[in-house]
């Protein structure tokens, strides 16, 4: 659970670090803070992993279906 506090970018998130990071650098601490999540979650993935790449396929899919009526 430190591990999820002590990170970037949840001290970035929680205004005690200055922010100071780019986009880029914003972008791959919310990946290494997310892992640190699912790791804390489900130890390595698991199901949340495959949850959140299906939740992902859902909206490009409703974005392209919905893209496609009008």
């Amino acid at each position: 659970m430190n591990t999820l506090l002590e990170c970037r970018f949840m001290q970035t998130a929680l205004g005690h670090a200055p922010c100071t990071l780019t986009d880029e650098e914003l972008r791959s601490d919310f990946k290494d803070f997310q892992t640190a999540l699912l790791d804390l979650l489900d130890g390595s993935g698991g199901y949340r992993t495959i949850d959140f790449m299906l939740q992902d396929t859902l909206c490009i899919l409703e974005h392209i279906f919905s893209s496609k009526k009008k």
